[in-house]
């Protein structure tokens, strides 16, 4: 019995001694958490008042303490986190308030663009990035605006200049001395020799104006006839970001206003809050840089192609709105409903069967690393990729992005540029295919430019027919083409009939020549 009575002893004695441990730590748990509750109470009361890093001091000491470290351990975690960001942000603000105030844009954006949402000052920094991004546009804008009207006055005047100095040779008594002169002249030297010489000079010309149907073109014929399609774009987001890239002109919109079309990514993040949320830049020749500027904005036919349609794709259209230009006495000047100065629209679009692999291509854009002038590249057709797309080995750049590839065979619009795919030593570009696109969408729209240039002869933007058997074709610099027979006779861009015998042929520096 007694044995007994001992055995229910001991386990008396082991819950008294458990008793005490648990009271007396729930006595020291309630204060330590009473601590970390204080700690963190303080903490918040120094967030709402700016002072983060004070805050950030109470709480680490905080999460190393024993209900820091287990029941508070994520919300002093979260606290801590926040008062770092809002440290970091406060930073950055005042950084970038520092470089606005100095009219350091560039600086200021990129410092005030690092502000979180969270941060007391996330509004203000909204506000100061767009004031800044509005005056980078503003210098950007005014600075290109003033380069190219300064060269376009420069071009004018000298055309003036040269106008008047013909005008004046050839009036009146000014006429009949330049032909008694060119008369005397020709008796004086042997017939035979000065017309060899004229003859080589009519083949030089020939061979340096003529866009013939060839075996293949050379790149430098690519850009100087089809590179007035392509234009120059910029897109500007709503956070005073901005887009480039480049585009082609297409067609005519239902109200005569010019059709860009261009790649979906380069528009599909335009601020459509904006009047205006695009710039299109075109010159007639892009060897000399861009020249005039347009606003537009993007446009949609939901009833041909759907949205979702065009971004899976990447394709899109704009619509010209207005041109612009600084005048030359200040102020900025909207000109609306201003249409490119282009007479023939869209580029001829190749037929599916002249597309083939190994066919060589030149791309056509505008890359940032080219800047305001058109740049070329060259490469091969490398095969399809799905239904949409080709794949060429020719570069493209960032800008490059809705120009045009143009087969060198025949000058038709192959493809448009869209990205560059990398693989693991060589990258591919990817082009939307042209004739799909045609085919599929943009003849449902507008009707269709595919054209079979096989039999014909590309002349300024269009595919003319051939001359009859024993004339030649002569391509002007601008308007249209003109047959000749072996006896013509150059004269001012332009071939004449011979003259009557025993006349003799006067060429001015302008106008029509005559017989003499």
């Amino acid at each position: 019995m007694k044995r007994k009575e001992a055995f229910i002893q001991i386990p008396l004695l082991i819950m008294v001694i458990v008793f005490s441990v648990v009271v007396g730590g729930m006595g020291y748990g309630a204060v330590e958490y009473h601590k970390v509750s204080k700690a963190m109470g303080e903490a918040e009361q120094l967030t709402r008042e700016g002072k983060y890093d004070e805050a950030i001091a109470k709480l680490e000491p905080a999460q190393n303490k024993l209900f820091g470290k287990m029941i508070l351990k994520q919300k002093i975690s979260t606290e801590l986190d926040t008062n770092k960001k809002l440290l970091e942000d406060k930073s950055e603000y005042n950084q970038g308030i520092e470089e606005f105030n100095k009219e350091n844009w560039e600086k200021a954006k990129e410092l005030l663009l690092k502000v979180s949402e969270i941060s007391p000052h996330y509004q203000d920094a909204k506000s100061k990035i767009e004031e800044a991004q509005k005056k980078i546009t503003e210098k950007q804008i005014a600075k290109a605006v003033e380069k190219s009207t300064k060269e376009a006055k420069k071009k004018a005047e000298e055309a003036k200049r040269a106008a008047e100095e013909a005008q004046r040779k050839i009036k009146g008594e000014e006429a009949k001395r330049i032909a008694a002169e060119v008369q005397r002249k020709a008796e004086e030297e042997k017939t035979k020799e000065k017309t060899a010489e004229l003859e080589q000079k009519i083949v030089e010309l020939q061979q340096k104006q003529q866009f013939q149907l060839q075996e293949s073109y050379k790149a430098s014929e690519i850009v100087e006839s089809l590179g007035k399609y392509i234009v120059n774009i910029v897109c500007f987001g709503r956070y005073g970001d901005a887009t480039i890239g480049s585009g082609i002109i297409y067609a005519l919109g239902s109200e005569g206003q010019d059709i860009i079309l261009t790649n979906y990514h380069i528009t599909e993040d335009a601020d459509l809050t904006l009047e205006y949320p695009c710039v299109v830049a075109y010159s007639s020749d892009p060897t000399k840089g861009l020249t005039d500027f347009y606003f537009a904005e993007p446009v949609y036919y939901p009833s041909v192609v759907s949205l979702s349609t065009m971004q899976l794709i990447d394709f899109d259209f704009l619509s010209i709105q207005a041109k612009f230009r600084l005048p030359e006495y200040g102020g900025f000047e909207i000109i609306p409903n201003a249409s490119l100065k282009i007479t023939d629209r869209a580029p001829v679009v190749c037929s599916e069967d002249k597309i083939k692999v190994g066919e060589e291509i030149v791309i056509l854009g505008y890359p940032t690393i080219g800047g305001e002038y058109l740049t070329a590249t060259e490469g091969i057709i490398s095969g399809y990729e799905g239904t949409y797309y080709l794949t060429t080995s020719a570069k493209i750049e960032q800008g490059s992005s809705g120009g045009g590839a143009f087969l060198k065979s025949t000058g038709c619009l192959a493809g448009m540029p869209t990205f560059v795919r990398l693989g693991r030593i060589e990258a591919f570009a990817r082009l939307i295919n042209m004739p799909y696109l045609q085919q599929n969408y943009l003849s449902k729209i507008w009707g269709t430019t595919t054209g079979d240039a096989s039999d014909s002869i590309f002349c300024n933007g269009q595919f003319w027919d051939s001359c009859p058997a024993g004339q030649g074709f002569y391509c002007p610099p601008m308007g249209d083409p003109q047959c000749y027979s072996p006896d013509s006779i150059f004269c001012n861009n332009k071939y004449w009939n011979p003259c009557p015998f025993g006349q003799k042929f006067y060429c001015p520096p302008v106008g029509d020549p005559y017989c003499y």
